[in-house]
């Protein structure tokens, strides 16, 4: 079944919290693992793919849905997925972005 699951991220782009099941299904045994990790390093994005994506919702405050190729880091297993994210903020400030990942 196919739904959304989430990851978040702090200003500079490091994972603060992730989803158990996404967590999984990237390689990790335990979603804290992936906590302080770059966002292309947890979800095995090209770097270029996730500053891209973070860019975005930095400036607007979202990322509509696109396509984005993520990877298990045990396996190397890799697949695609529809990408969007929202970012909130504060007097102004980007404070941080969420991004629901469809499987």
């Amino acid at each position: 079944m196919d739904r959304s699951m989430l990851v978040f991220t702090d200003e500079r782009g490091a994972v603060v919290l992730i989803e158990d099941d996404l967590a999984r299904a990237l390689g990790f045994d335990n979603p804290d693992d992936a906590v302080g990790d770059p966002l292309a390093a947890t979800l095995g994005l090209a770097t270029t793919d996730a500053d891209n994506l973070l860019k975005e919702i930095s400036t607007t405050g979202r990322a509509r849905h696109r396509l984005a190729q993520v990877r298990n880091q045990r396996t190397g297993r890799s697949w695609w997925v529809m990408v969007s994210g929202s970012a909130a903020a504060a007097e102004g400030r980007f404070i941080g972005a969420g991004r629901p990942l469809p499987r």
